[in-house]
This record gives structure tokens, C-alpha cells and sequence, in this order.
């Protein structure tokens, strides 16, 4: 993705910035919030993100090859997002898993 691309479409990247704040701070201060319920919010949160940055890739330019990175992304991400809210009781090996991706597209 060229950098005039990027710069264009810096709402979209902000966008994905405050949705993943809002995730944050909602989990935070939910009262008696259990695991389900916050692997299901995560997975809900996976699908918006994912839906969002394969939008932003296939936005920012008409070259595949330039966005495919964002692409698969978003798509890992909305793949995450259907499995943990089709499968709420994940085993402890998939909920390492989905911290590992949430980790991997942080940086």
C-alpha cells in the first residue's frame, strides 16, 4: 500500500483505533463481566474489524497485490470473530490463540 494511499485513508485506520479503545474500555468497566461473555464480545469486535480493514484494503487501491497484507488480515480477523462467537466455550489453547492475533495486529 503506497504511502498517499495510506495517508487518504487515515479516518479508516483511525476508526479501526477507536473501535479496538472502545472494546478496551467497555470490557473494563462492565460489572461482573465472565469469560464467554467477553470472548463473545471479542469475537464480535474480530468480525467489525475484519469486515473494516478488508474495506480499507480494497479502498485504498485497485492493485490486489499492493493491499493483500490488509486483506488477509481482515479476513483472519472475521474467520477469529465467527468462530469464537459459533464456539463460546473455546478450549484455553484457541483463546491463546485469539490473544496472540489481537497482539500481532496491535503492532
Amino acid at each position: 500500500m503506497s504511502l498517499t494511499a495510506l495517508v487518504q485513508n487515515w479516518w479508516m485506520m483511525a476508526i479501526r483505533g477507536v473501535l479496538a479503545v472502545s472494546l478496551g474500555v467497555a470490557l473494563t468497566v462492565w460489572p461482573g463481566l465472565t469469560l464467554s461473555n467477553v470472548v463473545v464480545f471479542f469475537g464480535l469486535y474480530a468480525i467489525i474489524d475484519g469486515a473494516w480493514s478488508i474495506a480499507a484494503g480494497l479502498r485504498a487501491t485497485t492493485r490486489v497485490l499492493d493491499t493483500w497484507p490488509v486483506v488477509l488480515e481482515g479476513a483472519v480477523s472475521v474467520v477469529l470473530g465467527v468462530t469464537a462467537i459459533v464456539w463460546p466455550f473455546l478450549p484455553r489453547g484457541f483463546i491463546y490463540l485469539l490473544a496472540a492475533w489481537g497482539v500481532i495486529t496491535g503492532v
